[in-house]
């Protein structure tokens, strides 16, 4: 079979046999942070950026990152909290370490933290404890939250669109990694979704 994926600027498009799909920019994707239930909360404290989940924190209203930790623990009782750093070169990116090197000694900061609520632990990870290997997985929960968010940021988010005949039998934005896109399109569009990630 001799299929031709065909780019236009930044959207990829498959058509094989009446079924075409679609993957091309999200031009306006959801906040993943103003969910109703994200798997971790981000707030930032910046007088510049205004990142994590709506509304963020004055910074004028803390003495310092201390003052503000001190906050966050009172109105949200976190399980896990860790800083959020961002580095602006070029583009976002957020780590829950400091940057190093030239770019991260200039171009990085703190800008807030990220946590997992004791709220969530029963409505969003149906646990009602937490261990240390629970830990664990929360950590890496916000990892992806963070990953998830800084492609947000910077605009790295897709909208999938399946065809038949020219007629639209399925649609879904906000997706963060095209490489998932085999794994939410109906069963009939799964063989193109493989094909398109091949190339």
């Amino acid at each position: 079979m001799n299929n031709e994926i065909k780019v236009k600027s930044d959207d990829y498009k498959l058509t094989v046999k009446g079924r075409e799909l679609i993957i091309r920019p999200d031009e306006c994707p959801q906040d993943p942070q103003n969910e109703d239930c994200p798997l971790a909360i981000i707030k930032g404290m910046h007088k510049r950026y205004n990142i994590g989940q709506r509304p963020c924190y004055i910074p004028d209203n803390f003495t310092g990152w201390d003052d503000f930790y001190q906050e966050l623990v009172e109105d949200w009782s976190p399980v896990v909290i860790s800083p959020v750093y961002m580095m602006d070169h070029s583009r976002l990116v957020l780590s829950m370490k400091p940057f190093g090197g030239l770019y991260g000694r200039f171009d990085s900061g703190r800008v807030g933290y990220i946590f997992v609520p004791v709220s969530h632990l029963s409505s969003v990870y149906g646990w009602q404890s937490v261990d240390e290997e629970r830990k664990k997985e929360l950590k890496k929960a916000m990892e992806e939250s963070l990953n998830t968010y800084e492609k947000y940021l910077n605009g790295d988010m897709w909208v999938c669109t399946c065809l038949k005949d020219g007629e639209v039998i399925d649609c879904c934005g906000g997706i963060d990694d095209i490489r998932v896109v085999k794994d939410i399109v109906p069963e009939e569009f799964i063989e193109l979704a493989e094909i398109m990630e091949e190339n």
